[in-house]
């Protein structure tokens, strides 16, 4: 264990870095939004690669959307109180 100031830093990390950017998953975002068409995440990999130069696989770009778009519901929910909050109940 490493003690004293050096213990306070992130020791470096095993595994691959992220190769895409947080204005990368924006882009897209923004180009769902004004295009008027939509895309699944096959062509949003490709337009990605295309536009942006990132490769990205299609369960890749699920997976961060997915995530992202739970942040923002729990976001949106926490700003407008007066949205419903929906409750789930187990069947016995």
């Amino acid at each position: 264990m490493i003690k004293g100031e050096d213990g306070l830093w992130d020791a470096p990390r095993s595994g691959r870095k992220k190769i895409w950017e947080e204005a990368d998953i924006e882009y897209l975002e923004y180009r769902c939004d004004r295009d008027e068409r939509t895309y699944n995440s096959k062509q949003l990999s490709v337009l990605l690669k295309k536009e942006r130069q990132v490769e990205l696989t299609p369960a890749r770009i699920r997976k961060i959307l997915k995530k992202r778009g739970a942040m923002e519901t729990n976001k949106n929910s926490s700003e407008n109180p007066s949205l419903p909050q929906v409750k789930t109940s187990k069947k016995s």
